[in-house]
């Protein structure tokens, strides 16, 4: 995500915030009592009456879309928070994504070494590793196999540690 539109959310959140709180409500939206399209808030405080810009010919649309409209105004205090949500939940999600490809790289770089950054390495992998992907944690199993497979030789201590930890976190087994 970018800058500008960093920016544009974070306005967006400052608007949700000094906004009435929810839930809004349409007159005459569900009781049929009237058709101004006034939004009102929990404490019964009317915010606004709904606008058209149909011509004023016909009041029967005119009224419909007053309601239409109004109930589009009443939803978003509701909506704007919920999609506020979605869309943080989704930059997560491509951060995570992103660091469980960095994990997966720093530790391509350690297998083989014989330096500190091994110890390191293992470390951080136990600690975290209820948040490393299953395709990721399968992936750093086999490659550490396939490494001293390749050198002949038993695997090291530090890495049967990771060996030795479970594929499936237990809140994925089911």
């Amino acid at each position: 995500m970018d800058d500008a539109t960093r920016a544009e959310l974070k306005q967006i959140r400052k608007r949700v915030e000094a906004a009435s709180s929810a839930p809004w409500k349409v007159c005459g939206a569900s009781d049929g009592k009237c058709s101004c399209g006034i939004v009102y808030g929990d404490g019964g405080e009317a915010f606004l009456c709904s606008m058209t810009t149909v011509d004023e010919a016909d009041p029967a649309y005119v009224d419909s879309q007053r309601i239409k409209n109004a109930t589009f105004i009443a939803a978003s205090r509701q909506d704007i928070p919920r999609l506020l949500t979605i869309i943080d939940e989704q930059e997560r999600d491509a951060i995570a994504r992103f660091d469980n490809d960095m994990v997966f790289y720093a530790f391509r770089y350690c297998l083989g070494r014989q330096t500190y950054a091994v110890n390191d390495c293992v470390n951080y992998l136990v600690a975290h590793w209820q948040h490393i992907d299953h395709i990721h944690r399968i992936q750093v199993q086999n490659e550490i196999r396939k490494h001293f497979k390749r050198v002949n030789r038993p695997v090291e201590d530090e890495w049967q540690r990771v060996l030795s930890l479970p594929l499936r976190a237990e809140s994925e087994a089911a």
